[in-house]
């Protein structure tokens, strides 16, 4: 900037040169009131002219440093705002990529869960189907076992306690049934009966008893059969003789008749059980087992369950196998509760056998003992 002075002196500096070149042209210096006033007055125009000028130039140049200031200012500020945007930017992003990460990964879990654990591919072979024969089979069995006592009770003659007034009775049942029901035709040529029976020769068939036949009829012939092995039923001792010693000798000889019969009875109730349909089901407990053993054992599910394994998961597999060693276990139970029968009934024809060779040994020496008696005599 021109400091005024400054001005002041370089406006005098021109006027002086102006005048000396007037004086060098010939001009006289003119000293005259009018004349110093004219230049008194121009020196004051351009002067004010400068100062104008002057004071323009000072605004103009301080608001270009305020522009520029400014300037500056929005240049720094959308810069910040720039760099601010842009770690927004990339800090979105960056989650982004962690959420789309995220969820890709909750999404393989899923997948993977579902393939492993779903009811199609990892649960073994149909799942509710499977379930629905375990469940049948356990109710049939719980059924057969707890109702195996008291059908021996009420179903045999022979049963523990029982005896009969009148077993003559007992006989001449037995013998209307065998010309009707049970008539073969056979005992019709001999003249037994008059027709073959709707169940011919089924009370004494073990075939049949063994099979899992349902009905009326043939839970009849199986008691009827049992019943013809076990042989009739017996007689109590008059009342009069109650506390007699022959009644007292009865009741000692039924109880031990009928502990002895009694392991072999629960033994064929048990089969019998195990044969006949289940009130809530309607299969039996051998229907059931084979049922349930189909689909391991070339049944009619074999194809179909060996062709599942190809798309069962590891987990399904594995639950398929643990069906299959469960039922085993089972199956390994009874077969065990099996033996326990067939070990009781062979420890009881032992005892029968020793008992009855204690008995003959008993009656060997009393009979010796009384020819020595007589010998003596």
């Amino acid at each position: 900037m021109i400091k005024l002075r400054h001005q002041k002196i370089l406006i005098g500096g021109v006027l002086m040169g102006a005048s000396g070149m007037a004086m060098s042209f010939g001009c006289p210096p003119v000293i005259d009131s009018i004349w110093q006033q004219g230049m008194n007055a121009a020196e004051s125009t351009i002067s004010a002219a400068i100062d104008s000028m002057v004071n323009t130039v000072s605004q103009s140049h301080i608001q270009n440093l305020q522009r520029i200031e400014s300037g500056l200012r929005i240049f720094t500020k959308q810069v910040e705002m720039t760099s601010d945007k842009g770690m927004a930017i990339d800090t979105s992003t960056k989650e982004a990529a962690a959420n789309y990460a995220a969820d890709t990964e909750n999404h393989k879990n899923v997948f993977l869960t579902m393939l492993e654990y779903n009811p199609a591919t990892g649960q073994g072979y149909k799942p509710c189907v499977e379930e629905a024969k375990t469940q049948k089979l356990s109710i049939t069995v719980g059924e057969a076992n707890e109702s195996m006592q008291n059908r021996v009770l009420k179903e045999l003659d022979t049963a523990p306690g029982r005896v009969s007034t009148n077993p003559a009775a007992t006989v001449m049942q037995r013998v209307t049934n065998a010309k009707g029901r049970y008539c073969t035709a056979d005992e019709v040529k001999s003249g037994f009966c008059s027709s073959v029976g709707a169940m011919a020769g089924k009370d004494v068939d073990a075939s049949y008893f063994f099979d899992t036949q349902t009905g009326a009829d043939a839970v009849q012939a199986k008691d009827d059969m049992l019943n013809h092995m076990y042989g009739l039923p017996a007689k109590a001792p008059p009342a009069s003789l109650a506390k007699s010693p022959s009644a007292a000798a009865f009741w000692s000889t039924k109880r031990a008749s009928d502990a002895y019969r009694s392991v072999s009875q629960a033994s064929m109730k048990a089969i019998q059980a195990w044969t006949e349909q289940n009130s809530v089901t309607g299969e039996s407990v051998m229907s059931a087992i084979a049922d349930k053993v189909a689909t391991y054992a070339g049944g009619g599910d074999y194809a179909a369950w060996e062709a599942s394994k190809a798309s069962q998961s590891e987990h399904g597999l594995l639950v398929d196998y643990a069906k299959m060693q469960a039922l085993d276990l089972w199956m390994s139970n009874q077969q065990y509760q099996e033996s326990i029968r067939m070990e009781a009934n062979l420890a009881t024809m032992l005892a029968m056998r020793a008992r009855g060779m204690a008995q003959s040994n008993q009656a060997a020496a009393a009979t010796a003992a009384s020819r020595q008696g007589g010998a003596v005599k």
